[in-house]
Order: structure tokens, then C-alpha cells, then sequence
């Protein structure tokens, strides 16, 4: 976990002109030094006359805090450099898939769902904090980040895009609904209205994946020449659908 961490005070080294050592404070309040007396544990004690004085002078207001309040304090820390972590890895290209407290467990949902279908993975992980029986204790969390290979990408496009074809040439009026299952409420067939609008939802989260990474910024990853077929695609055929789904913007 990365800790965050404010300077207290710098003190002259008495040994070596030139020299300085810094105190500085964490997010739980320790104070830590970087003398040779507080890295190394002289007398088998963490602890340095840079501290003591730090303490002497007031310049540290001491807290005193619950267990409670400890483990979210280091819970919250945790999940700020997770969020760092997570964010350049979404500059890359990287999205969230899915996340499962075992890495075993997780290494396999990769095998299974996503290997074939990316170029990459990212598993990224935090730990959260809790009190039991008078202690702090904490387990990690991990989640699954993973990169769509373009090919993979132009597959389905273009399998979105022969449903779209299928729908709007057929003289059908009634769809197998895609989103129906035995144990839900949705009907097992959709008007063509609705079939388009359910298609052209699709789209447009495609569209999303495609264009745009989870920063929201250009998925510079992905060829411009791709970025461009897709979006000309979107535009050309709104209208075609708009005839069906005045729904569609």
C-alpha cells in the first residue's frame, strides 16, 4: 500500500555539513526520520532525537483514535493508490472486467472469458481494513483489467453490424428477444421497433469501447483508420434506424 506522507521538519545533521534529515507524518499520524538512528533501529528501537524534538516543539498535534477509525483511515489510503494504479491503466486501454477476492479464482476467469479476446491483463488490488477481537486485520481485493485486441474488435463489429442489416431488410414483425431468459420477466419476442433500439444500444456501447477508454479520453490504442470505420458507420446508419425508433438522437 502506498502510504501519503507530510514533511513535519528538516534538521541539520550535527556529523555531516550539508546534510538534512526530514521528520514526516503519515495519515495514521506516525512520524518517521530518514537518520541513520531511526532506518536502523539503534538500541533496537525505532525512535531518533529528530522525532523527540518534533514532539517536544508541538509540531505534530497527537490524535487519538479509535481501532475503528484506524482501519478506514488505512482502508481509504489503500484505495487511493488503487485509484492511481487503476486510472493509468485505463489510459492504456485497460477496462474493468471483473474482480474476485481470490487471484487464483481470477487467473481463471481470465483463462476462461477474456484470453482469447485481449492482448493483455492488468490485475490490479487494495487492501481493506477491519477490526476483530481487539486487532486490525486486513485481505485483499483484487480486480481484472483487460485490453480488447482490435481483430476481436472488428469481429464483432461487424457481426453487430450484419444484425443491424438482418433487422432492417426483414419483413418480419416479430424478433426473439435477445435479452430474454427463463427466469426473468422480459417477453420472449419484441416488436421490430424495439428490436432496432436494442441493437442500436449495442451499437452505441461498442461505439463507447471503441472510441473512447475509461477516462474518457481517445483509445489511442486502437488504429485511428478502426476509430474512423466505426464512427462513420454510426452516423451513415442512424438515419436508416431512425425510420423505425424515433427513440434514437
Amino acid at each position: 500500500m502506498m502510504k501519503t506522507y507530510q514533511i513535519v521538519a528538516e534538521f541539520e545533521s550535527e556529523s555531516e555539513p550539508n546534510r538534512k534529515y526530514t521528520v514526516k507524518v503519515d495519515e495514521m499520524g506516525n512520524l518517521s526520520c530518514n537518520c541513520p538512528a531511526w532506518i536502523y533501529k539503534a538500541g533496537g528501537v525505532r525512535h531518533c532525537k529528530h522525532i523527540e524534538m518534533v514532539k517536544q516543539r508541538g509540531l505534530v498535534k497527537e490524535e487519538k483514535i479509535s481501532l475503528k477509525e484506524k482501519a478506514e483511515r488505512l482502508t481509504e489510503a489503500s484505495k487511493r493508490a488503487f485509484d492511481e494504479r487503476a486510472k493509468k491503466a485505463r489510459s492504456e486501454g485497460y477496462r474493468y472486467a471483473h474482480w474476485n477476492i481470490d487471484y487464483t479464482n481470477l487467473l481463471r476467469i481470465w483463462e476462461w472469458e477474456y484470453a482469447s479476446k485481449c492482448d493483455g491483463k492488468k490485475v490490479l488490488s487494495y487492501r481493506f481494513y477491519y477490526v476483530s477481537d481487539g486487532r486490525i486485520f486486513n485481505r485483499q481485493q483484487y480486480f481484472l483489467f483487460v485490453r480488447y485486441r482490435e481483430d476481436y474488435l472488428r469481429k464483432e463489429f461487424e457481426r453487430i453490424k450484419q444484425r443491424i442489416k438482418e433487422v432492417l431488410d426483414s419483413n418480419e414483425e416479430q424478433f426473439k428477444n435477445p435479452q430474454y431468459h427463463t427466469w426473468g420477466s422480459q417477453p420472449y419476442w419484441i416488436s421490430k421497433e424495439e428490436m432496432l433500439k436494442l441493437l442500436w444500444d449495442e451499437l452505441m456501447n461498442f461505439f463507447q469501447i471503441v472510441y473512447f477508454n475509461e477516462n474518457g479520453e481517445i483509445n489511442e490504442y486502437l488504429s485511428e483508420d478502426f476509430r474512423n470505420e466505426v464512427n462513420k458507420y454510426c452516423l451513415g446508419i442512424k438515419p436508416r434506424i431512425k425510420e423505425f425508433v424515433k427513440e434514437v438522437l
